[in-house]
């Protein structure tokens, strides 16, 4: 193992065990704040939970199938659903450089060119992390929010500074500076900006759904959860999603994100009813991914050159 691969994972795991051992702790501490016989889950809401969260894996299917064709690859839907979920399980290795490697190369298996792929992951990357940042302005709906003005204003920033980044003269000047992932990539791939603002436009969907998902989780356990809390939770979950997606150390943003959303859900419920339904959902997370990479190998085909050009 190189050096520099161990002391990341040295790192991570000291990350993700420090921010267990404070989740732990406070969960221990504010156990009180919950009422005897209180925690009770009503598992309707649990299962309720995975509707939303298909609807964003319908979303995030097509905006790749979107910025695909929009690079000059015509892919299938069902094989753009193979090409990511082939290599979800891989997105918890730190870093989401296999996750996303892994995509180019399912990619280049199904005829579609390496630069493409590789330009329209970056290009993807880009696209969520806006979307995520602009999903959590609508944390700041709630009269019980916890973050202030200084989040929403570093929200807003990230999102701009994204959707600059995006435009074809910028991108072109950086990217010498994005990582390569897989074998070197050679040339580059010329794409319209108006496909950059779709993609956001359809990841601001997919976010707001799977917010709307751990809303559902929420509910389970806090059966007087109001609807109104609903919008504050889906910026919650955009604000947690993006933490956890910058930070490279930890695989999946594993703990960084679970410790951001039970942070920002404490606006709204009780801490430990919080941390509840943020390890919670890291958990109904995996299970949809593992899910759906088990129907995608239905769509492998070994040999297969599916891309229109």
């Amino acid at each position: 193992m190189k050096t520099g691969r161990l002391l990341k994972n040295i790192a991570a795991a000291i990350v993700v065990g420090t921010i267990a051992y404070f989740l732990a702790r406070s969960l221990a501490a504010n156990w009180q704040a919950i009422q005897p016989g209180r925690l009770e889950i009503e598992y309707r809401w649990v299962f309720l939970a995975y509707l939303p969260l298909a609807v964003s894996f319908i979303l995030g299917v097509s905006g790749w199938r979107y910025i695909l064709k929009s690079l000059g690859s015509d892919l299938p839907w069902t094989r753009c659903f193979w090409t990511i979920s082939g290599s979800h399980l891989a997105k918890f290795v730190p870093g989401h450089v296999l996750a996303l490697g892994g995509r180019i190369w399912l990619c280049d298996r199904e005829g579609v060119p390496k630069t493409s792929a590789a330009t329209g992951v970056v290009l993807e990357m880009i696209a969520q992390l806006a979307a995520s940042a602009l999903v959590f302005t609508l944390y700041f709906l709630s009269a019980h929010r916890k973050a202030g003005a200084l989040y929403l204003l570093a929200a807003l920033a990230l999102f701009s500074i994204l959707m600059v980044l995006a435009h074809p003269a910028i991108l072109r000047r950086v990217w010498r500076f994005l990582p390569k992932y897989g074998k070197t990539i050679e040339g580059r791939v010329s794409h319209s900006y108006n496909n950059v603002v779709a993609l956001a436009v359809i990841y601001t969907g997919a976010w707001a759904m799977q917010g709307a998902g751990v809303w559902c989780l929420a509910r389970s356990i806090q059966p007087d959860l109001p609807a109104a809390a609903m919008l504050s939770t889906v910026g919650a979950y955009g604000g947690a999603y993006a933490l956890g997606f910058i930070s490279l150390v930890t695989p999946g943003g594993l703990g960084v994100r679970e410790g951001a959303l039970s942070y920002l859900l404490s606006g709204l419920m009780p801490l430990p009813l919080a941390i509840i339904v943020a390890v919670g959902s890291r958990i109904w997370l995996t299970v949809f991914d593992v899910a759906m990479t088990l129907i995608s190998i239905k769509f492998y085909k070994p040999g297969a050159s599916n891309a229109k050009a």
